[in-house]
Order: C-alpha cells, then sequence, then structure tokens
C-alpha cells in the first residue's frame, strides 16, 4: 500500500506513531518509516491538525522536535483552519519548552493569540517567553477568540 492510498489509513499511522512516541525511549521510528515512504509531514489530518499539532497536543516535547527537525511548519493554520501549534500549546498546557522550541523554528507569535491563550490558562512562563519573542499582551489577534468588535465590547 502506498501513501497514496488512503488519507484514512495515513492519519492512523500518523496517530500510532504518535501514540508510539512515549518515555522513555521516545521512539520516532514510526515516523522515519512514514519519512522514508516519502510522507509529507505537513500532510493534514483534516480536522486533527497535522503530526505537528498532534505532537504539541499530546505534550510530546522529544516528538515536536522531531517534527520540526524534519521539516514540520509551526506556522500552519491546523485546528479549525485558525489555530497554529505555538496558539495550541499554552491552549492545551503544555511544557514551556514546547513554545520555545516552536520559536526557535520561527513560530510567528504577531497577530496570533498564543499570548491570550498563555493568559487564559495563567501560564506566565509562556507569557514572558512570548514577550521575548515579540507578542503583546496588548495585540488582538483575528480569529474566533476576539470577536470582531471586541474592543467596542470592553468599553
Amino acid at each position: 500500500m502506498t501513501i497514496a492510498d488512503s488519507s484514512m489509513d495515513m492519519t492512523d499511522e500518523v496517530l500510532a506513531a504518535t501514540m508510539d512516541c512515549r518515555p522513555p525511549n521516545w521512539d520516532t521510528s514510526g515516523f522515519s518509516k512514514l519519512l522514508s515512504r516519502g510522507w509529507d509531514i505537513n500532510e493534514s489530518l483534516g480536522n486533527l491538525g497535522d503530526a505537528l499539532m498532534q505532537a504539541v497536543m499530546a505534550n510530546k516535547t522529544p516528538l515536536v522536535a522531531f517534527h520540526l527537525d524534519h521539516g514540520a511548519d509551526p506556522n500552519l493554520i491546523c485546528i479549525t483552519e485558525e489555530f497554529t501549534a505555538l496558539e495550541m500549546a499554552p491552549k492545551v498546557d503544555t511544557d514551556l519548552g514546547i513554545t520555545s522550541l516552536l520559536l526557535e523554528h520561527r513560530a510567528v507569535v504577531k497577530g496570533r493569540s498564543a499570548m491570550l491563550h498563555a493568559a487564559q490558562k495563567g501560564r506566565v512562563d509562556i507569557m514572558r517567553r512570548l514577550r521575548d519573542a515579540g507578542a503583546s499582551v496588548d495585540e488582538m489577534p483575528n480569529n474566533s477568540d476576539i470577536f470582531d468588535d471586541r474592543r467596542k465590547q470592553i468599553d
């Protein structure tokens, strides 16, 4: 069977490889096999995001690093076509190391809601890291987290 045979089969393989990557060994061989077969690491898994998003949501820092080191794009907008991996990280309360890895791989902070999600979760550590990367607590991102007339609602 080839990768092109079925996107559902590919989604299952990605999810299985994500589950197999766990402590203490953090086995990424499932992803190495997929990559050797020509799998696009940025391939959409539909409403599940992509492999990087799955690693972020599972709070698997070594797997996030593996994906980024193998070409995963931290700026893809995946979940409901609104959120990047950087925005999802504080939303699902991941380790600070994941936010740092995403930023080290050029995740965009401007115009995104990562700071908002970190504030909502009380993650001051992530807020500081985002601030150091250029995010602003005053920025109003353009997505469903913010109403179009939010500034008017605050008044």
